[in-house]
């Protein structure tokens, strides 16, 4: 955690690497400071630079990962992986022996836990503008968990240039669906930040296995070195390709993008979805046509077939989002215990996400297979076919780079269904047209598979978003429909049969792969707080419910307690947490001291210094909220206007946070100050944590917490 001796070590350890291989090398000490939720969130970061010259001059290409990590973890998978590749890929280029087009400067930065505010240090301080206007690309590597593919997840506009080097990488996984998704929703990575800051780059992430991330056994014993081997391959390659290309000419127009056979991507001009979507519109009417020339051959009702088909596929996604969310309610009630996790993430995540979309395909042949004799093929695939068409309209709105996951499959679909409906009135095709039906699916196989995977790989266990995996395969079996009838003609109730014996079979083997080990140990949540003030501590916990280990120290009669925003740390469960008397321990205590205190006109100006009594790695700053200052600035930089109530500051270690902010003349500054420190008071700790049980993420669990109130 940065602030930390071990964090410290940590950078000295790289530093020494990078001058052992003659690059030049520096760090660059600033301050970042972001809104984040409910809290602003700061730090002192020491971002380092390692410069590897090229042959001539101009904008550099930076390799970016974080060094830093939670409280609570060694944060192999989250970022060490990427630092050691980084690492590597120095020793790489060295040995090599060549020398690039570009200079490659390889930045590991610092405080990203705590808001990417290392990357906004360096985009944001006009001492480092000269770092800023040196990037010609970013390439940012992240990971939130010890196994899986390397994925790009995002890329700024403009991007196909930038794909056609990723192309060249010895494993490509992308889609440009995930990267609109990243547009829209940015999540927290740095590349987040040099790409508001108009700095063009893509973002690489692993993310399979994510019951690891931010915990103790996010080790590098338990990381798959395929993993690390699959990310350092990529990061040569895209050093090497991007080394010897000119930084300015990676602008052009947006992509298209996606795996097809495995490592081969399909790129094509984003610009052409507008005139395929029109042709699917287009393609769409004339099946309508041919449809209702069908239906009235067979002097059957054609409205009520169209309109049935619909309703029966709504019916279906219906029931089945009923059925998926309700699947992931009981198995959160069952297991509550998976609620310390992000997301209630589980480490038999994968037993869930089968069973899931086993439940979407055992409606998906109930249902159909009700209606059978009700509705004809054409009619249900007519049906089909209106609400794939409607959704992709609808998305081409806000997605138009990655409509292709459903506009691809559902314009061969329309083709397969076509040739039967025009040629037979009957609706009894030969063994051509059954041809025709295989390889209309097929596209829909290859395409939407790899959609299952990136939502397993990037949503936590039991999260609400989980129980979009069962909706998803619904879209692969929609299309899929003709097969699923001729095989149930042949087999009544097979895909429901085998759907419900999956369910089964999933859920049984994920109950006696439930139990906590050290392997996969339960996250508990504990911390100690003492009040300097009323001279009291207590035992407190985020959760409400107990384990073997906490409850020693919570005790039988835990008191259920509110949060109180003034005091607690935002995003803790709404329910509250469990406190217990602790014993006070005699700590040096947080100050805060007066510098200046003036007033000009109708203004008091404050002048304060907060420091830790014990060099804690962070302090947190919470003002009441009659006495909200103006004009804050920490160590300098300005705090956002919309100021919270809290703010949180890392990073200083002995030294002080520099507090300026003014207030109406008469008015008195009242603000709480708590230091927080990694690790149990030894003194209290009087059983030491079994093997089997680990620290919740977060910065409150596994930390001993002074507060003090100041009056100005």
């Amino acid at each position: 955690m940065v602030g930390t001796a071990e964090h410290a070590r940590v950078r000295d350890s790289i530093i020494a690497f990078c001058n052992g291989f003659q690059l030049e090398t520096r760090v660059d000490t600033g301050v970042g400071i972001r809104r984040i939720g409910g809290i602003v969130s700061g730090a002192r970061s020491l971002n380092i630079l390692a410069r590897l010259k090229g042959s001539q001059q101009g904008k550099a290409v930076y390799v970016v990962a974080h060094y830093d990590t939670q409280p609570n973890t060694p944060g192999a998978g989250d970022d060490g992986a990427a630092v050691v590749a980084m690492m590597e890929c120095i020793r790489a280029l060295k040995a090599d022996g060549k020398t690039l087009r570009n200079d490659v400067v390889f930045l590991f930065t610092d405080a990203e836990e705590l808001g990417l505010l290392g990357a906004t240090a360096l985009t944001t301080n006009a001492a480092t503008d000269s770092v800023k206007q040196n990037m010609g690309i970013v390439l940012n590597f992240d990971g939130t968990a010890v196994r899986g593919a390397n994925m790009l997840i995002g890329s700024s506009a403009g991007n196909r240039e930038l794909i056609g080097h990723y192309l060249q990488v010895p494993h490509p996984l992308g889609t440009s669906l995930s990267a609109a998704i990243k547009r829209i929703a940015p999540g927290d990575v740095d590349f987040t930040v040099f790409n508001n800051a108009g700095i063009p780059g893509l973002s690489m992430v692993t993310a399979e296995g994510r019951s690891h991330y931010h915990s103790l056994v996010d080790r590098y014993e338990w990381y798959d070195l395929r993993t690390l081997q699959q990310t350092g391959d990529n990061m040569l390659s895209l050093v090497r390709s991007f080394g010897n290309d000119d930084p300015a000419k990676l602008q052009g127009p947006q992509i298209t993008y996606f795996n097809l056979f495995g490592k081969n991507m399909v790129v094509y001009p984003a610009s052409w979805n507008g005139p395929i979507l029109l042709v699917a519109n287009l393609l769409f009417i004339f099946s309508l046509f041919a449809f209702v020339r069908r239906e009235r051959a067979g002097e059957r009702n054609v409205w009520l077939e169209w309109t049935g088909g619909i309703l029966r596929y709504l019916v279906v996604l219906l029931i089945a989002g009923v059925l998926s969310f309700s699947l992931i309610l009981a198995i959160r009630y069952a297991y509550p215990q998976n609620s310390n996790f992000y997301g209630a993430e589980a480490y038999n995540a994968w037993l869930y996400y089968i069973a899931l979309f086993s439940v979407g395909a055992a409606v998906f042949g109930l249902v159909y297979a009700s209606g059978r004799g009700k509705l004809t093929l054409p009619s249900l695939m007519m049906g089909f076919h209106t609400v794939v068409l409607a959704l992709v309209n609808v998305l081409y709105f806000y997605v138009p780079e990655a409509i292709y996951f459903l506009l691809f499959p559902l314009i061969f679909s329309m083709l397969a269904q076509i040739i039967p409906w025009t040629r037979y009135s009957d609706g009894q095709p030969g063994w051509v047209e059954a041809v025709f039906q295989f390889f209309g699916a097929m596209p829909a196989c290859l395409l939407l598979p790899i959609l299952l995977y990136f939502s397993y790989a990037g949503t936590f266990g039991l999260s609400t978003m989980t129980a979009y995996t069962g909706i998803y395969g619904l879209l692969l079996l929609g299309f899929m429909l003709p097969l699923w009838r001729a095989a149930d003609n042949l087999l009544p109730g097979w895909l429901a049969s085998i759907a419900l014996m999956s369910i089964f079979t999933c859920l049984v083997m994920a109950h006696i792969s439930s139990r906590f080990t050290g392997r996969h140990p339960l996250r508990s949540s504990l911390y100690y707080r003492f009040d300097a003030d009323e001279k009291k501590a207590v035992w407190i916990s985020d959760f409400p419910l107990t384990n073997r280990w906490n409850k020693i120290y919570l005790g039988p009669l835990a008191t259920p307690k509110s949060n109180d925003p003034t005091t607690y740390y935002p995003g803790q469960p709404a329910e509250g947490q469990l406190t217990n008397p602790a014993l006070p321990i005699d700590y040096p205590l947080p100050e805060v001291v007066v510098l200046k205190d003036s007033v000009i006109g109708s203004r008091r100006h404050l002048q304060l210094a907060a420091f830790s009594g014990r060099a804690a790695p962070s302090l947190r700053l919470i003002f009441d909220p009659k006495s909200i200052p103006e004009d804050l600035r920490l160590n300098g930089r300005p705090v956002p206007a919309d100021l919270s109530r809290m703010i949180f500051f890392a990073g200083l270690g002995t030294d002080s946070l520099k507090i300026e902010c003014r207030l109406p003349y008469g008015k008195t500054l009242q603000i709480q100050v708590i230091d927080c420190s990694v690790g149990l008071p030894p003194e209290a700790e009087t059983v030491i944590r079994p093997d089997d049980i680990i620290p919740a993420a977060g910065y409150n669990d596994n930390t001993t917490q002074i507060i003090r109130r100041y009056q100005f």
